[in-house]
């Protein structure tokens, strides 16, 4: 006859000792099986590249970089929030809890958008990452950018009846960014601008 048994093994365990006994409780027969379990790994956040540097940005204008977050353990990474500080901020609209499997991953844009003359010169941030990775519960990720000044200005063409070889001056004023107002002159002639 065949006894067919189930044994629970707890984590950390690396084999099983079975002694079996008869109705007069004499040993009858041992039995040793040695087991391998591994504990599926913890979560974990991987992400890359492992800082953003946005360079130099006009002052009211913006860029945006990307970053790749994957989990790189075998139970699922839950992100419970991700959050930064102005003039950067997260460029995508995400549904929190989010989960990733096992090698999964996900794409984060992130923007840097000096708005005025405060943000002139080093910008230095952290995007944060919250989840259930035990080793690094709340995340840290480097972000830096420049704010610098310069002029924004739409130029239209006017609507003029010259002939080539005259000078066409058109007048107007442009906003330098950070909030001062300047005027300009701009030159046209003959088909090539001068400053």
């Amino acid at each position: 006859n065949n006894l067919t048994f189930n044994l629970s093994v707890a984590d950390g365990m690396k084999y099983v000792y079975a002694r079996f006994r008869d109705a007069q409780n004499q040993e009858s027969a041992l039995a040793v099986a040695f087991i391998k379990y591994d504990k599926p790994q913890d979560p974990g956040v991987a992400y890359s590249p492992q800082s953003l540097d946005f360079g130099a940005v006009t002052l009211s204008t913006s860029n945006t970089l990307s970053l790749s977050l994957a989990n790189s353990g075998e139970q699922p990474l839950i992100i419970t929030s991700i959050s930064s500080q102005v003039p950067f901020a997260l460029a995508d609209q995400l549904s929190f809890p989010l989960q990733l499997a096992e090698n999964a991953s996900q794409t984060l844009n992130i923007t840097f958008n000096p708005l005025d003359g405060s943000y002139v010169g080093t910008n230095n941030g952290q995007l944060l990452v919250e989840s259930n990775d035990p080793l690094k519960p709340q995340l840290q990720i480097s972000l830096t950018g420049q704010g610098v000044t310069g002029i924004l200005a739409a130029i239209d063409s006017p609507a003029v009846s010259q002939s080539l070889r005259q000078t066409v001056e058109i007048s107007g004023r442009a906003k330098v960014a950070g909030g001062v107002l300047a005027n300009w002159i701009l030159d046209y002639t003959a088909g090539e601008q001068s400053s």
